[in-house]
């Protein structure tokens, strides 16, 4: 029995992708958490036909046909993905029929524009969304490391913000920026490129954290630091909950994971099997690039 978290871990889904009601008469938005759960108006939910039941007003949903990832500004019912993942699986998977299979005219890909799918959608969705199908109701596996990031400069941070301070990053490419400073999970503190501190923060307080160790007896050893998050970065840019329960073998491939990544081994040439999370690039808080250009004007001036 297939389910969401089985998807991120084989890579067909990943933390924080947005979803989108298929139902043009039920428009709804969410965001997928890094255990398989569904983030909905700021409430996860075990499945998406929980998530699903919730955005219908209390009818009974199939989330799989009513939930789709938006991507690039097309759309992918989760059933779709999920049909996807059982043809890549070298294990022998029955198939769950669903409203999709009983339509033969339906274009080969199984991506659409948006408008185009809702339309497909609008005919049959009322009799399939109504349909949950028993594989939705399983206890879904976690993922672990959901966002990460690598050897972060310290001058790069305000830290005179205190138990404020922002901590901010942004995936390679984009341009917005997202404050991790709330991150859960595990730290590293460097010396140039010698990790000499690991520190762990199980309350969202990673930022208060990194902060403290600028006043305590580390402060004058370290101008670097890692991070690994258990909470997921959402398309709104917020983080969401992180996953609550998980297996020994996704815990020992999590180790292997931080351990690989944070000490580089030299004979280690992939990263750890269950880094389904995405690495995070320095954002430099825009303050203190406005701190940097005053204090270079008024050393020109002096001059």
């Amino acid at each position: 029995m297939t389910s969401v978290s089985d998807l991120i871990e084989g890579g067909f889904l990943k933390p924080g992708d947005e979803l989108k009601s298929t139902s043009p008469s039920r428009p709804a938005s969410a965001a997928l958490n890094a255990d398989g759960s569904i983030n909905f108006e700021g409430t996860s939910y075990k499945t998406p036909s929980g998530a699903g039941k919730v955005a219908r007003g209390g009818l009974a949903t199939n989330g799989w046909d009513f939930w789709a990832v938006v991507r690039d500004g097309r759309i992918t019912p989760l059933t779709d993905i999920r049909a996807q993942y059982l043809d890549a699986s070298p294990r022998p998977a029955r198939r769950v029929s669903t409203v999709h299979e009983h339509q033969p005219d339906r274009p080969a890909s199984s991506s659409q524009p948006i408008a185009s799918a809702l339309v497909t959608h609008e005919v049959t969705t009322e009799r399939a969304l109504a349909e949950p199908e028993e594989t939705d109701e399983v206890t879904e596996s976690a993922g672990l490391i959901s966002a990460f990031g690598m050897f972060w400069n310290r001058n790069q941070v305000d830290w005179k913000k205190g138990r404020n301070v922002k901590i901010l990053g942004h995936q390679a490419g984009e341009e917005s920026s997202v404050n991790v400073a709330s991150q859960i999970g595990v730290y590293l503190l460097h010396d140039g490129a010698r990790t000499i501190y690991v520190g762990r923060v199980s309350a969202p307080r990673l930022g208060v954290r990194l902060w403290e160790h600028t006043k305590d007896r580390l402060s004058g050893r370290w101008d670097r630091f890692s991070w690994f998050g258990l909470r997921p970065v959402l398309s709104d840019g917020k983080l969401g909950d992180p996953a609550e329960n998980f297996g020994t073998d996704l815990v020992v491939a999590t180790m292997e994971a931080l351990l690989i990544e944070g000490l580089e081994p030299p004979q280690n040439r992939r990263q750890g099997d269950a880094m389904v999370g995405q690495e995070y690039q320095q954002s430099v808080d825009h303050e203190l690039k406005e701190q940097a250009a005053m204090q270079t004007l008024l050393r020109k001036l002096m001059q």
